[in-house]
């Protein structure tokens, strides 16, 4: 008897075989759970987690602490659902880019 897994397995390696997948341009992505890295421009728009982990390279529990600390603000859309406006992701770059900049160099003669 086969196990679910060995044919779900199957099922996705025949699909892949028989069919040709082509992507939507990088600019132009429209594939389901791909949000652009182009929408953090717009200031209305509502980014997801992975969209805000990949703009500031934070993991997801540093980004959670920072909404906890109140540097971050979240949108919640429903009980598995948070988004983040991208205008409040944009300020939260530049505030971090203004407080880590590192001290002069003094040269030693």
């Amino acid at each position: 008897m086969r196990r679910l897994g060995d044919l779900i397995t199957k099922q996705f390696k025949d699909a892949m075989t028989t069919s040709k997948i082509s992507l939507p341009s990088q600019t132009a992505r429209c594939h389901k759970g791909i949000q652009s890295l182009d929408v953090i421009q717009l200031a209305d728009a509502l980014l997801k987690m992975q969209t805000v982990i990949q703009t500031t390279g934070l993991s997801a529990a540093t980004i959670y602490r920072k909404v906890a600390a109140g540097e971050l603000k979240i949108v919640k859309m429903g009980a598995r659902c948070t988004r983040f406006h991208a205008a409040d992701v944009r300020a939260f770059i530049q505030a971090q880019a203004g407080c880590t900049k590192a001290p002069p160099r003094t040269s030693k003669a």
